[in-house]
């Protein structure tokens, strides 16, 4: 194995060590014809552990180890090879290795074939998350009635469905054992219910460090543009245990103190000596504090939403500093730290669930509107200098002429901010000519002209058309309402984990397998977390999908009846055309013996005239 890495010209393999050396080596077994003969015989050869000289995996480690996609398939196309069980050695899976190495389209493969395992890996879940975190589809072959996990690892079911409380769609706990009783009792019947009772099913997601926060699962799932990934009954429940734990109250307890910072703005901290004057830098200091801490840790320094939560308490800050050394801030400056202070408020309703799609539609919405706001401020600008250029030309011409006299007061009374300023309104106000320049200038023909191709190209056109964009970016947030609102709880549940310590979060977070208790009548095919017009294209492509379906299942039965039909004519035809010829041997055979016969009677006529014959001779 060392002496293959040696000459091995992916530097990756060269600078992982020996035991990566080792695997390398082991990729020559699969080249053997005895094992391949073996393996005919003894499917089981192919998930034998190696020898620790060659690395200590298995058949699947040593295809991943070179990168042969193609040894990979053959090797999981055996069925019975553990696609995820650790390895001596190294201490990782078959799947981790392929992350480790960056090969992600091999890990998808392995991915898409684990399944029904009955053993996983203690950091399986770190692995799923780097994923994620590099765009691999998780749920590529997932069926969308099924959990990702419950599919590729299946859910271990606790009880069969029995009575419990209903009242709640969704209930969590963590328990640090598989097989239970008074758990389940515990988790379906809670000590404060809401009375309803029902049939419940509590289920159990295998994955012990799930909830471990060192995993980088809630960074995979706050950055992730998958939306069926977000729609995964185990994110939600991963989400809704963390957020009902901890993360609620710690966002509560950051809304109060932002609320706190705007409200002692809104009292005039500018005076001197009051109140507001010495609370609001105190708590401005703590939220800049804080929301810097995250910019920080979480990379996020280059977002809008970071800028706007930084850059809000330190505008509070600044002022409250210039005030105390006796200075006065521009008017301006307080009045553009009132309009932020107001986004940062806005933007914390991210964390509840009516309104973060809202600010998720906002985002999409300015993001999708750039290059529409580019062409319209060209158009802008260009009607206005056309208005402005006509005052200039006026101005310069025949000043002294009576003609002249209204171009010569639109060239002094209009410049070309001004004119900006007049096209813009003409374009979203739709005023009249007369109402901007007065009733003079609104005979002359080219501004007449003008006039017109600024309200047929702005008003008419590209208002409408910023109209179509909208609903169209607010229409796609809306089909991926409950998508986007898990996305912005799960960025809000990392940055509060990122101001904790790992003691509290270890507390948090005990390890456990993370139980569920859902009503049974909740799911199903019919339940979508699709909501809005791609909901309902989705529910009517699912009942065209299922006509066709019944349509081709009625054609292939039809089919096969016509087939049967045939086979049973043929059949018929087979058995006359038997008979017929069975009839025809009958009567030939029939017909010679009749011959043979007469032919034996003229014999024997012939022989008794011969004998006459001879008699009367004689």
């Amino acid at each position: 194995g060392s002496l293959i890495a040696t000459g091995c010209d992916d530097c990756k393999l060269r600078t992982m060590g020996a035991p990566m050396c080792s695997i390398v080596g082991s990729t020559m077994i699969l080249s053997c014809p005895d094992l391949k003969m073996a393996s005919e015989f003894d499917p089981l050869v192919w998930s034998q552990p190696l020898p620790a000289q060659l690395g200590g995996g298995t058949m699947l480690h040593a295809a991943v180890g070179l990168k042969r996609q193609d040894l990979t398939k053959a090797v999981l196309g055996k069925g019975v090879c553990p696609t995820v069980i650790a390895q001596h050695n190294l201490g990782c899976s078959a799947i981790e290795l392929a992350v480790r190495m960056e090969d992600l389209p091999t890990a998808q493969i392995i991915l898409d074939k684990a399944r029904l395992q009955d053993f996983i890996p203690e950091h399986l879940a770190r692995t799923v998350a780097s994923m994620i975190r590099e765009g691999v589809r998780v749920r590529q072959n997932v069926p969308p009635t099924q959990s990702l996990f419950g599919e590729r690892f299946p859910w271990v079911n606790a009880q069969l469905p029995s009575e419990g409380d209903v009242a709640r769609p969704l209930r969590t706990a963590v328990f640090d054992v598989v097989a239970f009783s008074e758990e389940a009792e515990r988790l379906a019947n809670p000590q404060r219910h809401g009375g309803r009772k029902g049939q419940v099913q509590i289920r159990m997601c295998p994955w012990r460090d799930l909830l471990d926060h060192t995993n980088g699962m809630l960074e995979a799932l706050a950055l992730t543009c998958d939306c069926e990934l977000l729609l995964d009954p185990v994110v939600e429940a991963f989400l809704f245990h963390k957020w009902v734990t901890y993360g609620s109250s710690f966002f509560l307890a950051r809304s109060c103190v932002s609320a706190a910072m705007l409200a002692l703005f809104s009292l005039d901290p500018l005076s001197r000596g009051s109140v507001p004057s010495v609370a609001a830098p105190i708590v401005a200091c703590a939220v800049l504090g804080e929301r810097a801490w995250v910019a920080i840790r979480t990379g996020g320094i280059s977002s809008f939403d970071v800028f706007i939560d930084v850059q809000a308490p330190a505008l509070v800050l600044g002022l409250a500093a210039t005030t105390q050394l006796g200075m006065h801030p521009p008017r301006e400056l307080v009045s553009y730290a009132a309009l932020v202070l107001w986004c940062h408020a806005g933007l914390l309703l991210k964390g509840f669930e009516g309104t973060a799609a809202l600010i998720s539609s906002l985002h999409v919405i300015v993001s999708d509107a750039l290059p529409f706001l580019s062409v319209l401020l060209m158009a802008i600008t260009a009607f206005g200098q056309a208005f402005a250029k006509f005052g200039v030309s006026g101005e310069g011409g025949e000043r002294g002429s009576a003609t002249s006299t209204s171009d010569a007061s639109f060239g002094h009374g209009i410049s070309l901010h001004e004119s900006l300023h007049m096209v813009y309104v003409f374009m979203v106000k739709g005023d009249g000519l007369a109402d901007a320049l007065g009733h003079d200038l609104a005979e002359e023909p080219w501004l007449n002209i003008l006039w017109y191709l600024c309200s047929i190209f702005g008003t008419i056109v590209m208002l409408n058309m910023l109209i179509a964009l909208m609903g169209d970016s607010f229409e796609r947030i809306q089909g991926m309402r409950v998508a986007e609102f898990r996305k912005q709880r799960a960025g809000i549940l990392r940055e509060i984990e990122v101001c904790l310590p790992g003691v509290v979060l270890r507390w948090l977070n005990p390890p456990g397998y993370l139980y569920t208790c859902r009503p049974v009548d909740l799911g199903g095919e019919e339940r979508s977390e699709w909501e809005g017009f791609v909901g309902e294209i989705r529910k009517d492509v699912k009942k065209l999908a299922a006509k066709l379906a019944s349509h081709e299942d009625a054609a292939k039965a039809e089919a096969k009846r016509a087939e049967d039909t045939a086979k049973a004519e043929a059949a018929r035809v087979a058995a006359t055309q038997d008979d017929a010829a069975k009839q025809q041997d009958d009567a030939a055979q029939a017909e010679a013996k009749g011959v043979a016969a007469l032919q034996e009677d003229v014999r024997k006529l012939a022989e008794q005239t011969e004998q006459i014959a001879t008699n009367v001779d004689k």
